[in-house]
């Protein structure tokens, strides 16, 4: 466990309120990093994170530098004037002037022992980083590997222009998110399958990459029993396309025909952002929600929790979470990715839409079954993701 140092910690977007995968993790890591450590804090605030007032930042850090921006949202208009110019489109969105100039004024303050910076968005920072202070230590960690994650999309879409500007930035963005890595001191993956990526592509980071396993808060995801109603949730932002995808997959090739099987079945889109074609789908089978309330009444909600992924990489902590809580996930392959589960003991795992719809009838009324499942799951994870067992290996 890293102790009794001075860390400047930079993330894309501000972590309060935790309320999606990417924000969980930075929370939850400041609140380790914070126990034995002083803390500095740099990050983007949406408009809407800005009316919150900032109390969570005064329990963990000195000093907090913010720039006004929502970095969530995402502009195909700004990504084909990019592409136009032959720039990345994501470099250019997060690698701002104004971020620049925090980070030198923190280290014209201070002198720090570690700069602990989350996701490839902000390790484009870590060869500037070097050059103020070449004797601090530069931590990374990947959430995702962000360029496989736009061919896995592209790969998907329909739409030929868009087609053809994600494949684009693919290959702009490859090359920002793998050079900075020389620079950087130690580099965490979220999942083996990532680092097994990223060191086919460059072996020579192999001293100094390891997979940090996230975790779950086990005071907040508390085992509760499972519904009667049969419901069946997805929870997702929905500004993020393979959550989008993954909701008409589903909608598409499997729920329009199991709601005619049993009438009693509905399901939960819970997720920030809807864009027009997920809120019409609404109807006395689908609800539809903004996820406005706590994650933990929607993981209570579901009979059967869902994760339809057909791209994305990385760990999915809604995953851990429901696990947590004793909810049975039926699952793609994409959406387990990171975690060991094991089919038919602690989870419910195909890719063919056939196999879905049998599992869901046969199972969803079948409450021994699921209780089954739901108990190994808590149990896999309770042995396998603790935040303060996870951090406790970490050094630099």
């Amino acid at each position: 466990m890293i102790k009794d140092k001075r860390i400047l910690y930079i993330s894309p977007r501000y972590f309060f309120p935790a309320n999606d995968g990417a924000k969980i993790v930075f929370y939850n890591t400041i609140k380790q990093l914070a126990k034995y450590n002083r803390l500095d804090y740099i990050t983007n605030v949406s408009k809407e994170d800005f009316s919150i007032k900032f109390k969570e930042t005064s329990k963990y850090f000195d000093n907090f530098l913010y720039e006004i921006k929502d970095v969530s949202k995402q502009s195909f208009k700004d990504l084909f004037i990019s592409l136009l110019f032959q720039e990345s489109y994501f470099y250019k969105k997060y690698h701002t002037k104004a971020f620049s100039k925090m980070i030198k004024e923190r280290f014209s303050e201070n002198i720090y022992d570690v700069v602990w910076l989350e996701s490839a968005y902000c390790t484009v920072f870590a060869e500037e980083i070097k050059k103020i202070d070449p004797n601090v230590k530069i931590v990374s960690r990947s959430h995702n590997v962000e360029h496989l994650l736009l061919k896995r999309i592209a790969s998907e879409e329909k739409n030929s222009l868009k087609k053809y500007l994600i494949e684009r930035e693919a290959v702009f963005w490859e090359k920002f998110e793998m050079e900075p890595l020389k620079f950087v001191d130690k580099f965490f993956t979220i999942t083996q399958n990532d680092k097994d990526y990223f060191l086919k592509l460059a072996p020579e980071l192999a001293s100094k990459t390891e997979v940090l396993l996230p975790g779950v808060d086990f005071e907040k995801y508390k085992f509760t029993s499972l519904t009667k109603e049969k419901n069946l949730v997805f929870i997702g932002a929905m500004n993020y396309f393979p959550n989008i995808q993954a909701v008409e997959w589903f909608k598409q090739n499997i729920f329009d025909e199991i709601s005619l099987f049993d009438k009693k079945i509905k399901l939960y889109i819970i997720g920030k952002n809807a864009p027009k074609s997920i809120k019409n789908l609404a109807s006395d089978r689908i609800i539809v929600e903004d996820g406005k309330n706590k994650d933990t009444d929607y993981f209570n909600k579901s009979r059967i929790f869902i994760v339809p992924l057909l791209s994305g990489s990385g760990l999915k902590l809604k995953v851990l979470n429901a696990l947590a809580m004793g909810k049975p996930i039926l699952s793609t392959k994409i959406g387990l990715e990171g975690i060991s589960l094991t089919n038919n003991k602690n989870v419910f795992e195909s890719d063919d839409p056939e196999v879905w719809k049998t599992i869901i009838l046969q199972n969803i009324g079948k409450s021994e079954t699921l209780e089954n499942i739901a108990r190994n799951g808590r149990e896999f994870v309770e042995e396998n993701f603790s935040w303060e067992k996870n951090m406790k290996d970490v050094n630099v």
